[in-house]
């Protein structure tokens, strides 16, 4: 198979540094930032926390794995398999 239909998805590769639990409640706790200012921040540390790409570092051309890609998707991810 090849052509558009075709998407090049990197292997899953691990954070060298992933965050701790600790780590992420002592940043989040007390951060009063509207949802529109620090969901992407915060979705990043998800993954840090859960030692998975982030959509920037995973895709950075943003074809399968990206923050905003239609008009109502705030994340959005290509179903691999």
């Amino acid at each position: 198979m090849g052509g558009e239909d075709a998407i090049a998805q990197p292997n899953v590769f691990r954070y060298h540094f992933p965050m701790t639990p600790q780590a992420f409640i002592e940043k989040w706790r007390d951060v009063e930032l509207k949802e529109r200012s620090a969901s992407q921040s915060h979705f990043n540390d998800l993954c840090r926390l859960l030692d998975v790409l982030d959509p920037t570092t995973a895709d950075p051309k943003g074809t399968w794995f990206t923050f905003e890609k239609g008009a109502f998707q705030n994340l959005w991810r290509r179903r691999l398999g």
